[in-house]
């Protein structure tokens, strides 16, 4: 895992995938998530020819207590299958009352085209293609 959080830069209402095969696709991935921090985390150095990275960012959420949890993957053909547990918070909890977005970002091994984040119950959540 490359990184997690619930503040990320994107503002979208729906949840969106993201797949980054070199350096100018990283750098756009990695701003949609921490384009907000002031100074920005440095931009990790990948090795395209071995790996890709992945995102998903669930949307803007109305209060905190939404985070995501890495499940597992798989690859299908050209397709990486990313399995996500999303957490929303209890009927009745003490929350937070501020916007919050969920992502994470996952270095896989692989030279796949297509990216699918799914819930464990496998419903697609989004997908993206070089």
């Amino acid at each position: 895992m490359l990184l997690q959080g619930s503040q990320a830069a994107y503002s979208g209402s729906s949840p969106a995938a993201h797949l980054a095969a070199n350096p100018s696709q990283m750098l756009s991935l990695w701003r949609l998530a921490t384009g907000n921090q002031l100074p920005p985390p440095p931009v990790p150095s990948l090795d395209f020819t071995q790996s890709r990275a992945v995102a998903f960012f669930w949307g803007q959420k109305p209060t905190g207590g939404y985070s995501l949890q890495y499940a597992g993957s798989q690859t299908v053909g050209n397709t990486l299958r990313v399995t996500l547990r999303l957490n929303s918070p209890p009927p009745g909890a003490i929350l937070t009352q501020a916007i919050t977005s969920p992502f994470v970002i996952l270095e896989v091994p692989g030279h796949f085209i297509r990216v699918e984040f799914i819930d464990t119950n496998g419903r697609l959540l989004a997908s993206a293609s070089l």
